[in-house]
């Protein structure tokens, strides 16, 4: 898989994750304290899930589709940081349950992108960051990638 391009969704996978992918170390379930400290207390991580390729291949098909929900999915704009999520410079990568995505939002670096997750905060939907890099992200959690 490393050697060659992995494009999903039209964005080149870094290579981090493509590594991570190649050794095995980006599995799911995902559920330690590493991954508990990057969000708000009392956040849900316990069903964490980070996809495997052909999940993120099947989600990010459906993330094009998302242009046609409703625009609360696709966040608030000025309700945090970023807000809000481009489907078309975005990848999923893992949930944190039904509803509650986490992707890599290409905006800032098409190379090191950042990693967002979809919440629900004051009723409204918003896309808040996690790790201002991918490569951060897989430190943060101790994936050996």
């Amino acid at each position: 898989m490393s050697t060659n391009t992995i494009l999903i969704n039209g964005q080149v996978l870094p290579a981090v994750l493509v590594r991570a992918l190649d050794e095995g170390w980006w599995a799911f379930p995902l559920c330690n304290d590493a991954l508990a400290s990057m969000f708000p207390p009392h956040t849900d991580t316990s069903a964490a899930m980070l996809y495997s390729l052909e999940i993120m291949q099947r989600e990010n098909h459906n993330l094009v589709k998302s242009l046609s929900r409703p625009p609360d999915f696709l966040g608030t704009p000025g309700a945090g940081e970023p807000g809000t999520l481009d489907p078309a410079r975005a990848v999923i990568i893992g949930d944190l349950g039904p509803d509650c995505p986490i992707a890599l939002d290409y905006r800032n670096s098409p190379e090191s992108p950042g990693v967002v997750y979809f919440a629900v905060r004051d009723w409204h939907g918003v896309w808040q960051r996690i790790a201002d890099c991918i490569e951060d992200f897989v430190s943060l959690l101790g994936i050996h990638a």
